[in-house]
């Protein structure tokens, strides 16, 4: 499958970085690790992690030897993964999107399964669980609240 932002906007390292961490939130990175998988020099991947620290796209941690993450709050990466979403949706096709969503959808219809029924009235049990699942074309969960 093509790489959704070399496609368009190119091969640079700011892509291959977000590209490489966009799927993977939560997990920390050191510049050795992150310049390995992007196969870019670690003096290049440290200039543009510094960059993206800045931006706060990057959440750093004060260790000894920094790890990187994804920042999930940044405006900025909550953007980025609403057009990364809407690339892949394009390359893949409408068809298999709408069925990588029912997937989704059946999955965590089945997960909250065993939750206890009282805790919502049965009418709004459904809609609370299909609220929480992520769209295709925004990368984050739909709100709640209705």
């Amino acid at each position: 499958m093509p790489r959704p932002f070399e496609g368009i906007f190119g091969n640079t390292c700011e892509l291959r970085l977000l590209e490489f961490l966009l799927p993977l939130e939560g997990m920390e990175f050191n510049i050795t690790e992150l310049s390995e998988e992007v196969g870019v020099s670690r003096v290049t991947v440290g200039r543009v992690a510094k960059k993206f620290v800045a931006w706060k796209i990057l959440n750093v941690n004060n260790r000894k030897i920094p790890r990187y993450s994804i920042n999930p709050s940044s405006s900025v990466v909550k953007a980025l993964e609403t057009m990364n979403n809407a690339l892949i949706a394009r390359i893949i096709g409408e068809e298999k999107t709408k069925e990588i969503q029912d997937h989704l959808r059946k999955d965590a219809i089945k997960s909250h399964a065993d939750e206890p029924e009282a805790f919502y009235p049965p009418s709004r049990q459904e809609d609370s669980i299909i609220a929480e699942i992520p769209e295709m074309t925004t990368g984050r969960h739909r709100s709640a609240s209705r």
